[in-house]
């Protein structure tokens, strides 16, 4: 899950040309990773979906408390993170599929 998280990250500051040989050299650590090259891309969407789903959790709760007379930036933080939650869900009840490559 967090080699997926940090290529999603990539993906807005990366050059598409640059992005397919950076994203091999990244997969390619084996630090701490067991899992063999091989598999790494079958396991990608399913750690996509457990990202966005711990994601959309995390956001949820964070909008849960509510203090009196708050001003107007937790309500307006509330309000962007409502639409957060809304991006998040259009992928929620989809099948898994394989990424294509860049």
């Amino acid at each position: 899950m967090d080699m997926v998280q940090a290529l999603d990250g990539w993906q807005e500051c990366v050059p598409v040309k640059e992005y397919s040989r950076k994203e091999q050299c990244f997969l390619g650590y084996r630090a701490e990773d067991e899992l063999p090259v091989k598999q790494r891309p079958c396991m990608m969407p399913a750690c996509r979906r457990f990202a966005n789903v711990y994601s959309y959790v995390r956001i949820l709760w964070s909008m849960e408390e509510k203090r009196p007379n708050e001003s107007d930036w937790p309500i307006q933080l509330r309000a962007n993170l409502t639409n957060h939650l809304q991006e998040r869900l259009l992928g929620f009840g989809r099948g898994l599929q394989r990424v294509e490559k860049r």
